[in-house]
């Protein structure tokens, strides 16, 4: 979440996590309204999707809309597509994990001269990579060493058998070998 937005609701609780909820989703405010891309999503539906009133939504909006800062940043927000499961019908694997910039920029430049890098994501120490396939268990392993909490989904069958039954992942690079 973007600093400013933070800022403007360190004391309201409850509008900092409709914000919160708002930028995860890429929903924008404009004209008082709540849009998806250029759909307009009444403010009632989002209200009970967030589990709060009307009351407190109106006035969520109200701030955004006086607020010059928020309502560009509002304004502007738009959602991304959910890349990461739809990765593996399309033939690539995806990285997703726990670093700070330092981390993910070595963790970058290493795959960058392995595979063919096709979306990357970053937001707050999560990070989300979508690569074409091409890394072994042992560069898997090293990228693991850099970062924390990683899940790799790949659709190659034959890393599918290295499941691990601990976790819930398709690859977990902390399992020993066989």
């Amino acid at each position: 979440m973007l600093p400013a937005i933070e800022y403007a609701f360190r004391n309201a609780p409850v509008k900092l996590r409709i914000a919160r909820e708002l930028y995860s989703r890429g929903l924008s405010i404009r004209n008082g309204k709540v849009y998806s891309r250029d759909f307009e999503i009444p403010i009632k539906v989002v209200a009970d999707v967030l589990g709060v009133d009307r009351k407190t939504m109106y006035a969520f909006v109200s701030k955004v809309e006086r607020d010059f800062v928020l309502q560009e940043l509002f304004a502007r927000l738009k959602p991304r597509p959910d890349i990461a499961d739809m990765a593996p019908i399309l033939g690539y694997e995806v990285l997703e994990f726990k670093a700070d910039q330092a981390n993910l920029l070595k963790v970058l430049d290493y795959l960058r001269k392995r595979v063919k890098i096709r979306t990357v994501y970053y937001d707050q120490g999560s990070a989300l990579i979508v690569y074409e396939p091409g890394l072994d268990e042992d560069e898997i392993r090293f990228v693991s060493s850099l970062v924390a909490d990683m899940k790799v989904v790949t659709p190659d069958p034959k890393k599918r058998k290295i499941i691990c039954e601990k976790c819930e992942v398709e690859f977990c690079p902390r399992r020993e070998r066989r």
